[in-house]
Formats: C-alpha cells, sequence, structure tokens
C-alpha cells in the first residue's frame, strides 16, 4: 500500500470512520499531557496559553478544526506555538532511548503548519520525563515512511530529527501526573527560554533573507501583483511590495510567495 496522508486516502469508508474515532479518542487521552506540559512551563516562569480544542465528529470536517498549536508562549513578547506529545514508551535521555533517531510530529502537520511550532514537547509514558525537538533544527531532520500502528491499514510519512538536536529534560513531575515536585536548583539544567531566543532569533534571520529574495524576484518582475494564497494577493508596486515584506511571516515568504514568483519567472523566459 502506498504512503496516505490522511485518513481519508484510504478507500474503504468503514476504516476512515474507525481510524477517525480512534484518533478522537487519542485527542481526548491529549488533553491531560497538555496541562502537563503548561503547568511545566508554567514553573518555569513562562507565560503560557492554552488553546482551545474543537474535535470534528466526522472525517470530513477535519480541515475547518485544524488547529493552531497545543500552547502558545510569549517568547521577547512575541507569541511561539508549541506542539505536546505524550507517548508510549519511557525514556530519561538519549542513553536509553531505543531507537537511531526521534519521531517528531507526522511530516503533513510540519509541512502545513501556519505558524510553525516554535517547538515539540514530547513526554515519556508515565510523564516524568520530556523531549524537546526545535522548529529551528527542522533542517536536519529526515522524512521517512511508516505504518502508524494506532490506526487500522494507515502509513504516512513523518519527519525524523536525530539524537543530538533533542533536548532531554526531567520534569518533576509525580508518575501520576500531579502536582511537580520542587527540582533542587543545580538539578533544573539551563532553562529552556534560552533555547527559544535563539529559535526566536533564527527565524527572524531566516524571515529576513525570504524577505530579501522575494523582493528581489517582485522587482525583476515590475512589482506585479501576485495571489499567493487563496483569496490574498500582494498589492502591486514598490510601496505593496516592500510593506507585505516587512510584514509577513516566514511560512507566507518561502512557501507560499517565493515558489509563486519563481514559477511566474520561469514562465516569463524567453
Amino acid at each position: 500500500m502506498g504512503l496516505m496522508k490522511t485518513f481519508g486516502d484510504h478507500n474503504n469508508s468503514a476504516i476512515v470512520a474507525k481510524n477517525h474515532d480512534k484518533f478522537l479518542e487519542h485527542l481526548e487521552d491529549s488533553t491531560d499531557t497538555v496541562f502537563i506540559c503548561a503547568r511545566y512551563l508554567h514553573d518555569k516562569g513562562e507565560t503560557v496559553t492554552i488553546k482551545p480544542m474543537t474535535k470534528a465528529e466526522t472525517y470530513g470536517e477535519w480541515e475547518t478544526h485544524a488547529d493552531t498549536g497545543d500552547l502558545e508562549v510569549q517568547v521577547d513578547g512575541i507569541p511561539q506555538r508549541i506542539e505536546v506529545k505524550g507517548i508510549s514508551t519511557d525514556f530519561v535521555d538519549a542513553s536509553d532511548w531505543k531507537f537511531p533517531d526521534f519521531i517528531v510530529c507526522a511530516a503533513h502537520s510540519w509541512d502545513k503548519a501556519d505558524p510553525k511550532p516554535l517547538a515539540y514537547f514530547i513526554f515519556n509514558r508515565k510523564r516524568t520525563h520530556v523531549a524537546i525537538v526545535y522548529g529551528k533544527d527542522s533542517s536536519t531532520w529526515t522524512k521517512a515512511g511508516k505504518y502508524d500502528r494506532r490506526y487500522t491499514e494507515y502509513a504516512q510519512e513523518f519527519y525524523f530529527s536525530p539524537l543530538d538536536k533533542v533536548v532531554w529534560r526531567k520534569t518533576h513531575l509525580k508518575e501520576s501526573g500531579e502536582a511537580p515536585i520542587k527540582a533542587p536548583a543545580e538539578e533544573a539544567g539551563a532553562p529552556s527560554i534560552d533555547d527559544a531566543r535563539e529559535a526566536v532569533e533564527d527565524a527572524r534571520r531566516l524571515r529576513d533573507q525570504w524577505a530579501s529574495a522575494c523582493l528581489s524576484l517582485a522587482q525583476a518582475q515590475d512589482w506585479e501583483s501576485v495571489e499567493y494564497k487563496k483569496g490574498h494577493s500582494v498589492i502591486g508596486g514598490a510601496y505593496g511590495w516592500r510593506l507585505f515584506c516587512a510584514q509577513a511571516n516566514l511560512t507566507i515568504l518561502r512557501d507560499q510567495t517565493y515558489p509563486i514568483l519563481i514559477s511566474r519567472r520561469d514562465t516569463q523566459e524567453p
């Protein structure tokens, strides 16, 4: 069977419905882990917002319930998206991780995410330890397909992170997921906010580079207007383009606007 990006790619409607029901069960089960992560970040002094969760009653409604992350944290006043997962494997750090790399997420979830997550917080079975994978390291990830054992006849592509890009932390939570146990200062380790600030700076630099690339292509094409997403266009003219590139985020510039400019340039070549 070829790889499927969504349940709907399966040609058996009964299996599609069964898998969607399982997905809803997993979504419900994930709520506790999201709150555990929020408490973990809160205890580190972070400003955390728990995003609302809505459920699609049928698979056909999933696009209207696509979320913008499990949590939101403020990094230097800028809201950043956090994704949270709990897995059935126990681990402490790389020394007892049983696999050569680390699954970050389903490939389509990262590819379609807007904005891109700052980080993925992936908790072990007992929720006593967490593995953190930062979006700024996405260039080091590899993509591979595998069957998802949680569902029936369902395979998809995942992103895998090298282990040296995974940050391992003790949560100091009780195994039941109750209130945190106060960690001694010497055990707490460097606060993850430092990594978060570095990730934000990297994202800003990368965004500026893509903005410059889009501006150069737009200028070469006489600043013509383009529709970069259905119902969303850049106003033609130098002022419109400069304003757009100053305000647009990395995803809009790199994944939506730049490919259209390149495609239009290629069609205009003699």
